[in-house]
């Protein structure tokens, strides 16, 4: 592949497809709205880089820093992602349809919206991180196999047809009944936000906060007194698996969230 020539200040909306760009350090420049279809960007540096509405169909990204970079509904499509830095990127509507993420960092990043259907996810880092926004993926036929998913919020996600999920797909699946019973009572938004909190493994200090907020002890006292065992920064794990049956209780209808 032949090395390009460029000037990278004129960067942004050309066509650069099948680049060569490896090892190069294209740290901050701007390419949005650029064609780099096929390009490669092995071992690149593109931190901070614009990249938004960018083309990257079939793009080499393999061992590439891409740390604070912008890819706001960027195109990687069957890209090769493997083994590069995506930590603080912003991938909000992000196309990853058929891409290889395997062993990616992907800590603090933001995914909301992004399609990443029919991807790999293997040994994936930092899905559990609670800064990492999954709000909207589409993962459907997304393959998870040897992706630790231990307190990784997958709830509101699309997983059809995903596969690797082992016993994971079962609690998503409960959590997502539960939030839509949540969301036909009557009660308070803070009081929701409390128990998706619970649901989402975030921790109790933060569920404590909005507990605090939605005067739950006042609202619903039957409700409270499960919830106290939670109150503070301290709580075990058997405290949060205690609350979290609460909150399927409050699904079955078991337990009434209502004034007492």
């Amino acid at each position: 592949m032949e090395v390009i020539k460029y000037s990278p200040e004129r960067m942004s909306e050309t066509e650069l497809a099948d680049a060569d760009f490896r090892e190069r350090d294209l740290r901050n420049r701007n390419l949005y709205k650029t064609n780099l279809s096929g390009g490669n960007f092995y071992k690149a540096n593109l931190e901070g880089v614009n990249l938004s509405e960018s083309n990257l169909t079939q793009a080499n990204l393999n061992s590439t820093r891409l740390r604070w970079a912008d890819l706001t509904n960027a195109i990687l499509r069957d890209s090769c992602v493997t083994d590069a830095d995506l930590s603080n990127t912003k991938l909000i509507g992000t196309d990853l349809t058929g891409a290889d993420l395997s062993q990616t960092v992907l800590r603090f990043a933001d995914l909301t919206n992004a399609n990443l259907s029919q991807t790999k996810l293997a040994d994936v880092i930092g899905l559990a991180y609670y800064s990492t926004k999954l709000t909207g993926v589409n993962f459907e036929g997304a393959d998870f196999t040897d992706t630790n998913l231990t307190n990784v919020n997958l709830v509101g996600t699309n997983l059809k047809g995903a596969i690797g999920l082992g016993s994971k797909k079962g609690e998503i699946e409960l959590c997502q009944d539960i939030l839509k019973v949540l969301n036909s009572l009557n009660v308070t938004f803070l009081f929701k936000k409390a128990a998706t909190c619970l649901l989402d493994l975030i921790p109790s200090d933060e569920t404590s906060y909005y507990l605090k907020e939605s005067k739950a002890s006042r609202q619903y006292p039957t409700v409270a007194r499960y919830f106290k065992c939670c109150i503070g920064s301290n709580a075990s794990e058997d405290d949060l698996f205690q609350l979290r049956q609460v909150i399927r209780q409050i699904a079955s209808g078991e337990l009434s969230v209502f004034p007492d």
